[in-house]
């Protein structure tokens, strides 16, 4: 039988790196009989984000569909691949209905098609660091790690958010810890052997590395961001593009000034404790479910890790330091400018003016996860 593997996540496991090596990959992943669907409706698909809000949502007002079930229909009714691969962090949303996740192994069985989820499983201490630096790059938070930590962390349950995939018994479920080889290059590799694609097809397919995706920018540079979203809170309501842009000019300045080179770092002993604490007993019975084995065993290094925070508060550092994250912050703000100059409109005091504020949802990345990928 045929085979359809579901690459369903998470966010921050390496999933936009499995995304780009498939998608530029989808040549060499034929010639070893392995398909990445696209669509014939846009341009190549770099993952299926459209099907996965899809499944969550179903038909609806501003709900756009450019890769659905009826394009996996007609994919796997005309491929003569041994394996389609799909993949989209919004399989793993926690509100995907388990019906959706059955009427999918359904239409794959209807087809001559098995299905296999694959997931990375990531220890919660190293996720929600992970989580909180996005939450800063993307200006959604601009408070210490501290709260995020203290926030409703329930989304972060592994057997709860894989339940609609791995109490299915038409799916076979993989779960891969997000270990030293899993953040490795060949993270897309890993995830196809963990689908059941044996060794040879995958060298077949000659897929190359895996490019670090999203960087951790340093602990001087989150600093720098905060600073940024309190002093100039006006960069809230900029058009989300036109921010990443002038992100990306700042983030020049703050590699050169070696800001990079240390990752950032929330969680310190006590922090890490507690996180420990919370989730013990849901990490342990989804590791002897999966792993038949104890979860500290599997993740041995971090449960070995002695956390030390290397967070620098803007509102308590030395003064030299909120210098150099003032300077940083002015980076930031002269890149707009200039942007602006070139083009956009500029608002009072030489700012470009703030565009219409796009809402920006939930705080909880649960519940934004649901948001994104529109």
């Amino acid at each position: 039988m045929k085979s359809l593997i579901v690459h369903i996540g998470p966010y921050k496991t390496g999933s936009t790196a499995i995304q780009r090596v498939l998608s530029a990959g989808r040549r060499g992943l034929e010639s070893a009989a392995i398909l990445y669907p696209t669509s014939r409706k846009t341009q190549p698909l770099e993952a299926h984000h459209s099907l996965a809000r899809f499944m969550r949502t179903g038909p609806g007002p501003g709900i756009s569909l450019v890769y659905g079930p009826d394009e996996l229909a007609a994919t796997m009714s005309s491929t003569r691949a041994d394996y389609v691969v799909l993949s989209s962090e919004g399989f793993s949303n926690p509100s995907l209905p388990s019906t959706t996740v059955a009427a999918l192994a359904d239409l794959a069985r209807e087809h001559g098609f098995s299905l296999t989820a694959v997931a990375f499983i990531r220890p919660q201490a190293e996720m929600m660091n992970s989580w909180y630096v996005q939450e800063v790059k993307d200006f959604r938070r601009l408070g210490p790690f501290a709260d995020f930590a203290a926030d409703d962390n329930a989304w972060l349950e592994h057997n709860g958010r894989f339940n609609a995939w791995s109490t299915q018994p038409l799916v076979h479920f993989v779960a891969v810890p997000f270990n030293v080889e899993a953040k490795g290059a060949r993270i897309a590799e890993l995830m196809l052997r963990a689908g059941g694609v044996p060794d040879e097809q995958v060298e077949r397919a000659h897929l190359g590395p895996a490019e670090r995706v999203n960087e951790n920018p340093g602990s001087m540079t989150v600093a720098g961001l905060r600073y940024l979203m309190k002093h100039y809170p006006w960069t809230l309501e900029l058009d989300p593009p036109l921010r990443v842009r002038a992100r990306e000019a700042s983030f020049v300045e703050a590699r050169e000034r070696g800001w990079f080179a240390q990752p950032f770092i929330g969680v310190d002993a006590d922090s890490a404790a507690r996180i420990t604490a919370r989730f013990a007993a849901d990490n342990e019975a989804f590791a002897q479910q999966h792993w038949q084995r104890p979860w500290n065993e599997v993740f041995a290094a971090d449960a070995a890790r002695r956390w030390i925070s290397n967070e620098v508060d803007p509102d308590a550092a030395p003064e030299e330091v909120v210098e150099d994250l003032a300077g940083y912050a002015n980076i930031f703000v002269t890149a707009l400018r200039r942007m602006s100059a070139s083009g956009g409109k500029r608002g009072r005091a030489g700012q470009p003016a703030a565009q219409k504020r796009i809402k920006r949802g939930s705080g909880n990345p649960a519940k934004r996860a649901a948001q994104e990928r529109t």
